[in-house]
């Protein structure tokens, strides 16, 4: 049987400016978990008895989270640590914290040239080879680089709940031909929810413009009916894959439509509950081939997040059997609703 460490304290990393709402959910859980040591876009959580890594929590602002085992300083004492607690490990997470919130710089990925020299001389000193693709129950050795020369040492079973990525991060550059973010965001939900894009099928793509969720279906395949009343990048409007209705969403109706949409992706600048109230006109028109939709729901107030619960609801009576929300790393002050008609 493989070796699992226990642990009083559990990390979470998330969006910096997150952690008021990561720490309403946690308590929500009811589990008694308090919260301890943090940084922006880290917290700890004192538990009253020890948990095992196989723990399962569903958190919407944690981006990634498990076991914490403590702190060392360098290389040297995270090797010492990993092959201390966590023998039986399938794999190795090494990530920065992110040092800023989304947005306030050019969009980057700060601090992962130091986690990769820290992951390659780490993986020689444990004589460990590259992660093969994890599985459920995959032990996974966390080393969170808080600061050059804070690290923390984790661990956590993957599952249902967890990222298979290194911190939650989805490590993509867009294309130079993507008009916008918005194609970052629509790759990262589709990678992390497993929501198929089918070729030559057709997808409704709400809130487009300028294009970059466009351009990302496009890209997979999809045919696209794009729903803005502003302009789309001139270069998509010359793919005979896309049909833009240049109309407000509440224009839209089931004969504007063709009749085997299978994908509805919906990215507009609207409070949550207008967000909601669109998306489920939107699934009663394409219900008869709608599969899956992937939602951003903008989190203007931070208080908006007390109502997500509500939300998960709604969409499940819907007819959708999986739904799910996550604050993704390519999210703003925004969180990804996915349902899918399938488990």
């Amino acid at each position: 049987m493989t070796f699992a460490p226990e642990s009083r304290f559990l990390f979470a990393v998330c969006q910096q400016g997150a952690e008021p709402a990561l720490k309403s959910e946690v308590d929500r859980l009811g589990m008694g978990l308090v919260p301890a040591y943090s940084r922006p876009g880290f917290v700890t959580f004192k538990s009253p008895s020890p948990l095992s890594p196989y723990v399962e929590l569903e958190l919407t602002f944690a981006r990634a989270y498990g076991l914490s085992l403590g702190r060392v300083e360098n290389v040297d004492e995270a090797a010492s640590s990993i092959s201390q607690n966590c023998p039986g490990r399938s794999a190795l997470h090494v990530f920065p914290r992110d040092p800023r919130r989304p947005g306030d710089e050019a969009d980057s990925l700060p601090g992962w040239d130091q986690a990769e020299s820290f992951d390659k001389e780490l993986r020689r000193r444990l004589s460990m080879g590259e992660d093969v693709a994890l599985i459920d129950a995959s032990l996974v050795c966390d080393v969170l680089i808080l600061e050059p020369s804070e690290l923390i040492i984790g661990c956590h079973a993957h599952g249902p709940s967890h990222s298979p990525w290194p911190g939650g991060r989805f490590r993509i550059a867009a294309p130079n031909a993507a008009p916008s973010r918005a194609y970052l965001k629509l790759q990262e939900a589709l990678e992390w929810s497993g929501i198929e894009v089918r070729r030559g099928r057709w997808a409704l793509e709400v809130g487009a413009s300028p294009g970059g969720a466009v351009y990302a279906l496009l890209e997979r395949g999809a045919r696209v009916v794009a729903v803005d009343p502003r302009k789309m990048d001139e270069r998509l409007l010359e793919r005979p894959e896309l049909i833009h209705l240049r109309r407000r969403v509440e224009q839209v109706h089931r004969e504007d439509l063709p009749d085997d949409i299978e994908l509805l992706t919906m990215d507009m600048g609207l409070s949550p509950r207008f967000a909601m109230h669109h998306l489920e006109r939107l699934v009663a028109l394409t219900r008869r081939s709608l599969r899956a939709f992937v939602v951003t729901l903008k989190l203007k107030e931070w208080h908006f997040a007390d109502e997500l619960p509500e939300f998960v609801a709604r969409a499940r009576a819907q007819g959708f059997a999986n739904v799910r929300v996550r604050q993704l790393s390519w999210n703003r002050q925004e969180v990804c609703l996915i349902g899918r008609r399938e488990p």
